[in-house]
C-alpha cells in the first residue's frame, strides 16, 4: 500500500520559505515494468499547506497508477482517545486479517465506524480505508481531527476519492497517549491493482495532477 516511492531519494528542484517541489522517477523494475515522473509541490499560504501531486508516463505502455499521501497528525498534548474525528465518508474498505480487500465497499451507518458526525474515537481502533466521501460543490472533501481548542483540517479534491485513518495502534501505548493520528488523502484504495478500485490508467505521456492540504486553524463549532 506504501507504493514504489517511500524510502526512496526525491529531489528538490525548487525551495523557498514558503515554496518546495521534490521529483522522484520511477524506472521499470520487477513488479511494475512502467516508468513515472512523479513531484510533490508544497507551499505555505495564508490558508495552510497545498499540495500539489503531479504524475507523468514516460515509459511507451499504458501504467495502472495510485497514489495517496501519509500526514501524521497532532493538534496537541491530548491522547487519541480524547480526540475528536469526523470524517464525511458513507463507506469504508472491508479487510481481512492482512488489511487486504475482501469486497466491495460497506455502508458505516449505523456501526461504529461511522464518523460524519464528529465524536471522540475513544477506544476505537482506527487502520480503515474509507470512501464515497461528501463534497462541497468544488468537489473537496474535509476530514478534521481536533483536540482542545485545537482544530485540523485535511482537505482534499476529487481526485482523491478515499481517505485512510490510522491510530498508530501497533506501536507502544506511550505513542498513543501522545496523540498522532494519519489522515491520507488517497486516489485509491488499497490493493487497487488488483481490485481495479479507484485505479487509474495513464497511458504514454499522459498526466495525473490532484491537490490536497492542511488548515491548523479554528475551533470545533
Amino acid at each position: 500500500m506504501h507504493g514504489l516511492a517511500t524510502g526512496r531519494r526525491w529531489r528538490p528542484i525548487r525551495s523557498s520559505t514558503r515554496h518546495l517541489t521534490l521529483v522522484h522517477r520511477i524506472e521499470p523494475e520487477p513488479g511494475y515494468p512502467f516508468a513515472l515522473r512523479v513531484s510533490v509541490d508544497y507551499r505555505l499560504s495564508a490558508g495552510g499547506l497545498v499540495a500539489t501531486l503531479h504524475a507523468t508516463n514516460t515509459g511507451t505502455a499504458a501504467a495502472p497508477f495510485g497514489a495517496g499521501l501519509h500526514p501524521y497528525l497532532s493538534p496537541g498534548a491530548a491522547a487519541v482517545d480524547d480526540l475528536v474525528l469526523e470524517v464525511p465518508a458513507r463507506t469504508r474498505v472491508p479487510l481481512d486479517e492482512r488489511l487486504l480487500p475482501t469486497g466491495p465497499p460497506v455502508a458505516v451507518e449505523g456501526t461504529d465506524l461511522d464518523f460524519r458526525g464528529a465524536r471522540r474515537i475513544g477506544a476505537q481502533r482506527l487502520d480503515t480505508c474509507f470512501g464515497d466521501l461528501d463534497r462541497n460543490p468544488a468537489g473537496v472533501a474535509r476530514v478534521r481531527l481536533g483536540g482542545g481548542e485545537r482544530l485540523l483540517t485535511v482537505w482534499m479534491d476529487a481526485s482523491f476519492r478515499f481517505v485512510q485513518v490510522y491510530t498508530a495502534d501497533d506501536v507502544p501505548d506511550l505513542e498513543r497517549r501522545r496523540g498522532g493520528v494519519a489522515i491520507e488523502p488517497m486516489t485509491c484504495a488499497p490493493d487497487a491493482f488488483n481490485s481495479g478500485d479507484g485505479l487509474l490508467v495513464l497511458e504514454p505521456g499522459a498526466s495525473f495532477v490532484g491537490r490536497c492540504g492542511l488548515t491548523a486553524a479554528g475551533v470545533w463549532p
